[in-house]
């Protein structure tokens, strides 16, 4: 946000100082004149009340209460204070606060358990001492209460045992907001077979005792409170508080047996499918895919006019580029998707089914599309988190772009809906509509194989049948009216279920997700390697950019064939799809496994026009020299000498041709 104050101000007048209002839209200016102003964001105008100082403060502050003004003073080593109320800012001489025991230093006003303990704070760097003063501040206000007329009211006299445990209290705020037992569960450490319990360890010098019960309360407090389910992950934590020593990490880390150990591949893969990666954004009625996570001025610049194979070839995945494409890219990929409205739950709902860690809130926090994946044993799960619908901020084409990208590359839609807020299903479900016209679903088998999934939420008991019955009826009516376009036989094959959610923090509301679970696990495997995952998602993002309404298979086998065809002369030279920087062997690009058809270690000639004579003769007496009765010639009649060296030679390049075509006929 930018001011513009130069009405205000005189010419050679300028803002030398300022600071915000505490709790208020207002800025406090200080200029060379020495005159102090109050100015309203609101209004974009000045107070008519100012304050006139003779010498300019050495530093201002607002206090946290939003009570008053506190200047401060330097004349040459001695410093001063002085206080003003906000409520009667240019009205009053201010109050003049006795001399402080600090350093002669710039300070800080700041408050230390809630707002109303206001201290001074400044830093002594010769004498390493940070000190403080406690500021004793008063205000006239009201207080206000809620009473119920006709009630008694009791004095309730509680005894507060903690004030402060914010570095204990957020393990709830964790458990809270992202599942402790998914329906789906991450098996990414598969080989420790000895894993120890968790330990929770504080490293603090007082009330040892105290931790563990306060932990135990924690626990059952977020469990009556949520009743998610917690199954054994909590009571099995084990937390401790020991005295900080110099000896206490070489304790607790040089003792293998009270450790877990765990394959390093394993753990870093673990920790890696924690984080969320933004993949692709919709700005000005365009979809644009993102590369690393990182929306990219120079990428998009790069890509003016290109094809879609030099967008797939651009398009990257961050850290899960090798998850897909090395790590595991021989497991299937399923992949379940989250769409709606704002604000009902998408993120949160996607989180406890299958244990990702989607940023969710009240307000409006996902955009674009977002991807997690949970590796399971049987499969890699890909969750797709997609910013709402029918966003003020997102055109009518932008939502069409982005249900058209969620269907044809999912398996399980999530379309969460706020039944007391929307009812237009029409409207509502005009996005996906749209999306069914433009990519050929016929054209496209490999693609819009999702079921779709309705969940309404907030649903009592009492009105679960009538609602389901609603929503079928209007879904009817679309079908009827549309026929063999409507959306939900062309993008999702006929598949539709409608599910009613009860409200959060009742019995049933965490059971649902282990049905979504089944609902998964039953879903057709439509991606059978994560490397195949990877290449199909790739080129959709990029049709998507450039606007190709093709086959997305013709431009798969295109793709693949034009990549294989600029590493053609390589395999027939060498027997490597790369040779710089780095070797890299032929190899099958859907499942990254090596080609195991036999190969020489002989390099062969390929003309081209600009392949020198000499370079022809040097590799052919290189591959003569490798013939094992090359040294017998003068021992050997010709004839036959030269018809083994050519069955020899023939036998080689019969062997480098097989290889090259092993990896062709893969791919």
């Amino acid at each position: 946000m930018s001011l513009d104050l130069k009405p205000w101000y005189v010419t050679g007048t300028s803002v030398v100082q300022s600071c915000f209002v505490c709790g208020c839209e207002e800025i406090l200016f200080v200029d060379t004149s020495g005159q102090a102003r109050i100015f309203s964001l609101i209004t974009q105008q000045f107070r008519p009340a100012s304050l006139s100082f003779e010498k300019l403060p050495f530093g201002l502050h607002s206090s946290p209460d939003g009570a008053c003004l506190v200047l401060s003073f330097r004349d040459g080593e001695q410093s001063s204070v002085r206080a003003y109320h906000w409520s009667t800012f240019g009205s009053s001489q201010g109050i003049d606060l006795d001399p402080f025991d600090l350093p002669n230093a710039p300070t800080i006003l700041t408050s230390f358990v809630n707002r109303r303990n206001v201290h001074l704070v400044a830093i002594d760097i010769d004498a390493h001492v940070c000190r403080s003063v406690v500021l004793d501040i008063t205000k006239k206000t009201s207080e206000f209460m809620f009473k119920e007329t006709g009630v008694k009211s009791v004095a309730k006299s509680t005894t507060k045992i903690t004030s402060n445990n914010s570095l204990i209290d957020c393990f709830a705020d964790v458990w809270t907001c992202f599942p402790v037992v998914a329906a789906v569960q991450r098996r990414t450490i598969v080989s420790s077979v000895a894993r120890k319990p968790r330990k929770l360890v504080f490293v603090t010098d007082r009330d040892h005792d105290k931790f563990a019960p306060h932990f135990s309360d924690l626990m059952y407090e977020f469990e009556q409170r949520t009743r998610k389910p917690t199954g054994d992950v909590l009571k099995s934590m084990q937390v401790s508080a020991v005295p900080s020593s110099p000896s206490f990490p070489g304790t607790l880390f040089n003792n293998p047996s009270k450790l877990s150990q765990f394959r390093a591949g394993e753990w870093l893969v673990d920790l890696l499918c924690l984080i969320p990666i933004q993949i692709a954004v919709t700005r000005e009625n365009r979809f644009l895919p993102l590369k690393d996570g990182v929306t990219s001025a120079a990428l998009e610049r790069s890509l003016l006019g290109a094809d879609v194979g030099q967008i797939v070839d651009a398009l990257s995945l961050g850290w899960y580029e090798s998850v897909f494409q090395s790590y595991m890219t021989s497991k299937p990929v399923k992949v379940v998707s989250s769409m709606g409205e704002q604000s009902v739950g998408k993120s949160f709902s996607l989180n406890h089914l299958v244990d990702t860690s989607f940023a969710g809130s009240a307000m409006r926090t996902t955009e674009g599309v977002w991807m997690s994946v949970t590796p399971t044993d049987d499969a890699l799960i890909v969750a797709l988190d997609f910013e709402g619908v029918h966003s003020i901020e997102r055109s009518a084409q932008e939502d069409t772009l982005l249900v058209l990208f969620n269907t044809a590359i999912s398996n399980l839609v999530l379309f969460r809906n706020n039944f007391a807020l929307s009812r237009d299903i029409t409207g509502l479900f005009h996005s996906f509509q749209s999306s069914s016209t433009i990519l050929d679903p016929a054209s496209n088998p490999t693609l819009f194989k999702s079921t779709l999934t309705i969940i309404i939420k907030d649903v009592v008991e009492s009105d679960k049948k009538e609602i389901v019955r609603e929503f079928s009826t209007k879904f009817q009516k679309i079908v009827e009216e549309e026929q063999d376009a409507n959306f939900i036989s062309r993008l999702h094959a006929g598949q539709l279920n409608i599910v009613p959610w009860p409200v959060i923090e009742s019995r049933q509301f965490y059971t649902l997700f282990h049905g979504m679970a089944r609902l998964l696990d039953e879903q057709e495997i439509t991606h059978n390697t994560a490397g195949e995952f990877l290449h199909t998602l790739k080129t959709l993002m990029a049709k998507l950019k450039a606007n190709d309404w093709g086959s997305i298979s013709q431009t798969l086998v295109g793709h693949r064939a034009q990549k294989l065809l600029g590493g053609l002369s390589n395999a027939l030279t060498f027997g490597l799809f790369e040779v710089e920087p780095d070797a890299e062997s032929l190899k099958n690009f859907d499942t990254d496994k090596l080609i195991e058809k036999e190969d020489t270690a002989a390099q062969f000639f390929l003309s081209t026009p600009d392949s020198p004579a000499t370079q022809r003769e040097a590799m052919l007496m290189a591959l003569e020299n490798s013939f094992d009765q090359f040294g017998h010639r003068s021992s050997t009649v010709d004839a036959e000498w030269f018809k083994n060296l050519s069955a020899y030679l023939e036998h080689l390049a019969e062997l480098r041709i097989q290889h090259t075509c092993s990896c062709m006929d893969i791919v």
